[in-house]
C-alpha cells in the first residue's frame, strides 16, 4: 500500500535484499475519484490523496536518496494529462495529479548536477483497469471516460516503451498523445481562453 510510508520503506529493503539495489524507480499506482466538488465524500479524497499523491511522495523520499547517493539513476513519476487539463467533475484526480507533476518539477531542479533524472509521465486515455476500483459519484464520468479509454490507438505497452524511452533521454515531461501536447501549447499561450473553451466543450 504506497499510501504507508512503512510499505514503501519495505519495499525498498525488499528490492536492496534481492537485486543488490536500483536504478529506476517508477512511482505508477493510481486510483480514480470523479464527480462534482461538494458532492464528493472526504472519505473518497482521502484514499485518492493517499495513493495518488502520498505514493508518490513516499516513493521519491524513501527511494531517491539512494540514487542520489549512488549519483545516477531516474525517477518516472506517473501523472496524467488531467494534471496538466483539470477537467470539470474530476476535481480529486485533477489535484492529485497536478500534485505530482509538481513534485516531479521540484525534484527535478533539486537533482540537478546529481547524475540522477525526473519524469512526469501525462497521458491521456488509454485502455487501463482503473476505473474497475474507481469512484465515480456521477456516472456520465464514468461512462465518457471509458468510451475515450477505448478509442485511445495506444496500449499500455505502448505507453510503457514510450515513458521508458524518454526517461532514457532525460525528459522532464512525457506527453505520449499528440492532442495531449497540441492542448497543453494552446494552454501555455492563452491560458483563460483554453479553460473556457475546454469548459464549454465538457458541458
Amino acid at each position: 500500500d504506497v499510501a504507508k510510508r512503512a510499505e514503501v520503506e519495505a519495499l525498498r529493503g525488499a528490492a536492496v535484499e534481492a537485486i543488490g539495489g536500483y536504478d529506476l524507480v517508477i512511482n505508477n499506482a493510481g486510483v480514480a475519484v470523479a464527480g462534482p466538488i461538494g458532492q464528493v465524500p472526504q472519505a473518497d479524497w482521502e484514499w485518492i490523496v493517499g495513493v495518488n499523491l502520498w505514493g508518490p511522495i513516499h516513493g521519491c523520499e524513501v527511494f531517491v536518496p539512494g540514487l542520489r547517493a549512488q549519483g545516477r539513476g531516474h525517477v518516472l513519476n506517473v501523472a496524467s494529462m488531467a494534471g496538466l487539463m483539470n477537467l470539470q467533475e474530476m476535481g480529486p484526480y485533477n489535484v492529485t495529479k497536478a500534485g505530482v507533476i509538481a513534485l516531479s518539477e521540484t525534484l527535478y531542479g533539486e537533482l540537478h548536477g546529481t547524475g540522477v533524472t525526473v519524469s512526469a509521465l501525462c497521458p491521456s486515455f488509454f485502455p487501463t483497469n482503473i476505473m474497475k476500483s474507481g469512484k465515480a459519484h456521477d456516472p456520465r464520468a464514468a461512462s465518457v471516460a471509458a468510451k475515450l479509454m477505448e478509442k485511445s490507438p495506444y496500449t499500455a505497452d505502448d505507453i510503457a516503451r514510450i515513458a521508458l524511452d524518454a526517461s532514457e533521454r532525460g525528459a522532464l515531461y512525457i506527453l505520449p498523445h499528440g492532442e495531449g501536447r497540441a492542448m497543453w501549447r494552446a494552454k501555455r499561450v492563452l491560458p483563460e481562453a483554453f479553460q473556457g473553451a475546454l469548459t464549454r466543450g465538457a458541458k
